[in-house]
């Protein structure tokens, strides 16, 4: 009970604004954004009452990516839903949605990093996950799925460069064989280093299929990885979408939230998500850590990330224009027959409600 007082207090604080007409600024409108979330912090809170009255999960615990800090998060005898791909994701939802409305879904996954300077349109994949691949994630659409995918190529493709121009490679090529490389094994190097990244390379060593040996190869290989195992928001509205008999693949309840520890989300991701969902949707925008207590609740920390730092020698670095976005924990709460959400600003820190 102490966490669904904490919630409703929650309902409280922070600065409120219709995202739609956030420029009003009136005190009546922002008198009316705040009963309105509070009534429906309220359904919440009797959502997930009623699901634990009924023996129903009153939270659905949902994990891509191996962070300690993850493992923390579950309450003594709470399953955990884990996924690799997009359609995973969907498909976890749907299995609880046979027996009950989700009242509450809490996600833990690596986010966006400091390159998406306005944050990343969905929910990426990990690439430690089970079975998952930085582009078999969840999209805003096309567009963003083909943007984040070729995002992650340039980063795959960079950071391969580097490593093969790094001294240390060079020296790790001559402990192995005795000599210093020449340009052919360096083609050779990068091939394999190519071949780390390609999400079908295991499959094709098994079966002994030619594996990949150009940039050109990997980019196709991604790009049909994406394609089979990544969704979109369409995807996803096809799925809480109810049918004339309410047949609806994935239903939450009435009144619903959703929890994402998760770095660096974009607004419009997530404005979309809540209004296609009907949930109330807390989520950060900037890089995000989190620590657990005695009592095992976990606490969000939005990481600074435009503060001075030092070089190697121990001088400041004086940072300006920082490109990523200092971390804030954001919540959304759709407005029931409306497109429009109320974007509340939470500050710093948030307490994952269990």
């Amino acid at each position: 009970m102490r966490h669904l007082t904490l919630f409703f207090l929650l309902a409280s604080f922070g600065n409120t604004a219709l995202a739609a007409d956030s420029h009003t600024g009136s005190e009546s409108m922002r008198a009316s954004n705040d009963d309105r979330v509070n009534d429906y912090n309220r359904g919440i809170v009797e959502a997930i009452r009623n699901a634990r009255n009924r023996g129903e999960r009153d939270r659905v615990l949902m994990q891509t990516g191996n962070e300690t800090i993850f493992n923390k998060a579950a309450r003594p005898g709470e399953g955990v839903d884990f996924y690799g791909t997009g359609w995973k994701f969907l498909d976890n939802l749907k299995q609880v949605s046979k027996n009950q409305c989700i009242p509450n879904l809490t996600i833990l996954s690596h986010g966006w990093g400091s390159s998406r300077t306005s944050g990343g349109k969905g929910l990426p994949i990990a690439e430690n996950s089970q079975q998952g691949f930085p582009v078999t994630g969840f999209y805003l659409d096309e567009q963003t799925r083909e943007e984040e995918l070729m995002q992650s190529y340039n980063e795959i493709i960079s950071g391969i460069n580097a490593a093969l121009n790094s001294p240390e490679t060079r020296e790790r090529f001559k402990e192995v064989n005795g000599r210093d490389p020449t340009q052919a094994d360096l083609v050779h190097v990068r091939a394999k280093m190519l071949q780390r990244y390609d999400p079908r390379n295991e499959s094709k060593r098994n079966s002994g299929k030619r594996q990949i040996q150009t940039d050109a190869e990997l980019l196709a290989s991604l790009r049909l990885e994406s394609k089979e195992n990544s969704i979109t928001m369409s995807d996803f509205k096809k799925a809480v979408k109810s049918g004339p008999f309410n047949k609806a693949d994935v239903k939450f309840c009435s009144q619903c939230m959703i929890q994402v520890y998760s770095c660096n989300l974009h607004e419009d991701f997530v404005n979309e998500w809540a209004t296609t969902t009907g949930c109330q949707i807390v989520y950060g925008t900037g890089m995000t850590s989190g620590t657990s207590d005695k009592q095992g609740d976990i606490t969000l920390h939005g990481d600074h990330s435009s503060k001075d730092t030092k070089d190697a020698n121990g001088k400041t670095i004086k940072v300006e224009n920082s490109n990523t976005r200092d971390g804030q924990f954001v919540r959304v709460t759709p407005i029931k027959g409306t497109d429009k959400v109320i974007t509340e600003k939470l500050g710093k820190t948030y307490t994952l409600f269990k």
